[in-house]
């Protein structure tokens, strides 16, 4: 016997659609791409996807299925334009194949005509196809130590629309997350509604979904994923570490050639690693992969709050800089910061420093000789273990320009082996420090997004 149980989709006054959740079975209703909840046993699953599967369709042909219209989505989303005979001649798909999937994605609204192609070739022109990045919008937040930064992003994404939500006093952060979107945002259509994408700047324990290691205040809120999972019954939430999605940004939208072995340090209050191996999110056994930041690069050094001694964060996270040059500064008083920061070192700022790093003064300077060198030794090790094509310093560092990336990638040279690191590229990031937004969504696009439908996890750890 059915069982039905009708739900509000809480996901904002706007959303006036009810959802079905049903034991056993899923009701789609309100078009091809609204997320419903299933309760099976005690895990929640959702179903995503744009094309519904067929009652006669076997799970063999799905899987064979799935994987080809994944393969024509892609290389029409990484081509922006291209016909059904080069996916066929790509792909080597039959011609029937291809335009049978691809007559698919045109009705679920995934894919679109765009003219036809430039060319001198006699005969009918072929027809273009292009992803329709109306199609879908993914809603993510960077949760940031002192608020929420929210933003909207199509299929292709466009940044849709921003906001920035300060933090108050004594907060629910999955209630203020939710009443965010739900009085903020102007641009959601929830019928067109992709998972919800949250970076942090955090580990999370992939089985229990705890935040275990973070910078941000969360005591008595580290069951924050199942908090918000009463908030968001019918959308999946995809969470990650910040540096992992600042890498895959990287990788996707900076680097000037194509890289599937990307390291993204990420020098800020914490001092993280994001890891792309061989083009996906690497997160290890336990979802600990990247905590650069608690690897000791002095065993006899300060005690770290994760209890080992000498760790990269404790040594020269950001805080650390300001820390360690305002001691060695107000034994100098010649130093340039006095004039700088106009004598009040209690305030000084990580620009000023690097104001004055730029100036040459000698006693800054020598304290970021000495953050260079023990950034040195972790990108080194990290470089020995990974064996990267590219290394991306980034998180707030890259404010001391050039001469100190030099200093950095000098004593990799000195101290590391010229066989090992000669090949591998060192560089600043060139994007924006809300580029992990865009990668968490491109990321989901790429990786988790499903063509056809499909029962998952609700929460998914990447």
């Amino acid at each position: 016997m059915k069982h039905l149980e009708k739900n509000a989709l809480d996901f904002g006054n706007s959303y006036d659609s009810i959802i079905y959740t049903a034991i056993g079975e899923i009701n789609r209703i309100h078009g091809t791409w609204l997320f419903s909840s299933s309760v099976w046993g005690e895990r929640v699953l959702t179903t995503t996807g744009f094309i519904r599967r067929k009652n006669t369709d076997v799970q063999s042909q799905i899987i064979i299925k799935e994987r080809n219209l994944r393969r024509l989505f892609d290389l029409i989303y990484s081509h922006g334009e291209i016909s059904r005979a080069a996916l066929a001649t790509k792909t080597k798909l039959s011609p029937t194949t291809v335009s049978t999937l691809v007559d698919e994605m045109i009705e679920s609204g995934l894919l679109e005509s765009c003219g036809v192609e430039n060319s001198n070739r006699i005969g009918r022109k072929a027809i273009l196809l292009r992803v329709n990045p109306s199609r879908l919008q993914i809603p993510t937040i960077a949760w940031e130590r002192d608020g929420f930064r929210y933003s909207l992003y199509d299929l292709a994404c466009n940044e849709l629309e921003s906001y920035f939500f300060p933090f108050g006093s004594n907060i629910n952060y999955a209630e203020q997350l939710h009443d965010l979107i739900l009085r903020k945002s102007k641009g959601i259509d929830q019928s067109r509604l992709g998972a919800l994408c949250i970076s942090i700047p955090a580990v999370v324990d992939a089985h229990t979904h705890k935040i275990i290691s973070t910078v941000l205040d969360v005591r008595g809120q580290e069951d924050f994923l199942v908090d918000i999972r009463k908030h968001f019954l019918a959308r999946p939430v995809v969470i990650g570490n910040e540096s992992a999605f600042y890498a895959y940004a990287e990788k996707e939208f900076s680097l000037s050639v194509r890289a599937e072995n990307v390291i993204y340090i990420n020098v800020n209050v914490g001092v993280g690693a994001g890891i792309i191996y061989r083009g996906k999110i690497y997160r290890g056994s336990f979802g600990m992969a990247g905590e650069f930041g608690h690897t000791s690069v002095d065993m006899n050094g300060p005690l770290c709050s994760c209890g080992n001694r000498g760790c990269l964060e404790r040594l020269i996270s950001l805080p650390r800089i300001i820390e360690r040059v305002v001691n060695a500064v107000e034994a100098d008083s010649d130093s340039l910061l006095h004039g700088i920061c106009r004598g009040n070192l209690t305030s000084v700022t990580l620009e000023q420093i690097a104001q004055a790093f730029k100036h040459s003064d000698p006693t800054v300077v020598a304290e970021m000789d000495q953050v260079a060198l023990i950034l040195s030794v972790g990108i080194n090790n990290v470089i020995r273990i990974f064996d990267p094509e590219i290394v991306v310093v980034g998180g707030g560092v890259e404010v001391f320009g050039p001469v100190f990336l030099e200093m950095v990638k000098r004593y990799i040279t000195q101290n590391g082996s010229s066989v090992l690191t000669s090949g591998v590229k060192i560089i600043y990031t060139q994007l924006p420090p809300t580029c992990k937004s865009m990668g968490a969504a491109k990321y989901y696009i790429d990786n988790i997004m499903r063509i056809t439908e499909r029962k998952e996890e609700d929460v998914i750890v990447c």
